[in-house]
């Protein structure tokens, strides 16, 4: 994150400052995308999920649609899950379809699952370093 970058805080932590560096793994035909916070030290601050549509490619470009709702795993490994009402409002405008949302909702249960098995976030991004 460049020197005239703003502070971002989500769910209390603060996920951007001057600094920080944030590694992407994107996942495809997974309905999430995990952004990996460090801080200007290079230790890891939190885990930041985004739910979203599978990853897609367009002339080269890769491309995910966010779908508001976050899982927010801190360094302790403490984790919330964040923004729900941001994701019921989109569900509720109808702008998020009803098998859109079946895969939302089977995602959310297997990332819940699997952080009570400690068997997310993976190894290749519990392991990984700036």
């Amino acid at each position: 994150i460049g020197p005239g970058a703003s502070r971002k805080t989500k769910g209390g932590v603060v996920l951007a400052e001057p600094g920080f560096t944030w590694a992407i793994f994107l996942f495809p035909g997974r309905w999430y995308a995990v952004e990996s916070v460090y801080d200007q030290s290079g230790t890891l601050v939190a885990h930041h999920v985004d739910i979203c549509r599978p990853l897609e490619e367009t002339d080269g470009m890769l491309s995910f649609l966010d779908l508001k709702l976050d899982l927010l795993i801190g360094a302790d490994g403490k984790a919330c899950w964040l923004d729900q009402e941001d994701y019921e409002g989109e569900v509720a405008a109808g702008t998020i379809p009803p098998a859109w949302q079946k895969s939302v909702s089977d995602t959310v249960a297997a990332l819940d699952d699997e952080r009570a098995r400690g068997a997310f976030p993976p190894e290749a991004i519990r392991t990984f370093r700036p």
